[in-house]
């Protein structure tokens, strides 16, 4: 794997004792692939449910119902967007998958000739991003309508250390090509 000499290289058995016998296990990994890893074998700890709680968006927003109360968002199962009652959601909203990455799955709807554009659209998406990611990267089965929130988007890549207290690494401020466009191409930073 072309690795540093001397790196360490554990067996999976070993890796999974390893989180057995510690009390606030930490987990690093460069890629969202893993997510279905550890949610498999590590299933008797708490760190894939923290995963699931960051990256379902529709339970992110169930936990932060409470801070944001009149924020609009709703589930939906693919099979179901067609069928929408279109006439009660607020415009403009955000369509999204209910886990996913790289804005795959992502559109802005102002207007209900934009809704039916989006639902061809994302049935385009799905046939050519099936069988990619795992369903906890990207999940196309069910996806979030939510609220639109008009303003500056940034991203911040954080971790919580063993006694809960966010550690920021980094703060980026998206930069969008217009107000439709969702694609995170261009991130920027101050020193």
């Amino acid at each position: 794997m072309s690795l540093y000499t001397g790196t360490n290289i554990i067996t999976e058995e070993r890796a999974i004792e390893i989180v057995k016998q510690l009390d606030n296990p930490a987990i690093y990994t460069t890629s969202e692939n893993s997510y279905h890893w550890i949610s498999e074998h590590l299933h008797f700890s708490d760190i894939p449910k923290k995963i699931e709680l960051f990256k379902n968006k529709y339970k992110f927003r169930e936990l932060t119902k409470s801070i944001f109360p009149n924020f609009y968002f709703r589930e939906i199962p693919t099979k179901d967007l067609k069928r929408i009652e279109f006439d009660k959601i607020p415009l403009p909203f955000m369509l999204k998958p209910i886990t996913g990455f790289f804005s795959m799955g992502v559109y802005k709807v102002s207007s209900y000739s934009e809704w039916v554009k989006t639902i061809d659209l994302i049935k385009e998406e799905i046939a050519q991003t099936k069988n990619l990611y795992p369903e906890c990267v990207l999940n196309t089965n069910l996806f979030i309508i939510e609220e639109y929130i008009d303003g500056e988007e940034f991203a911040v890549d954080a971790y919580y250390n063993s006694i809960g207290e966010p550690v920021i690494l980094g703060i980026f401020k998206h930069i969008f090509s217009s107000d439709n466009s969702v694609s995170q191409r261009v991130y920027c930073s101050s020193k």
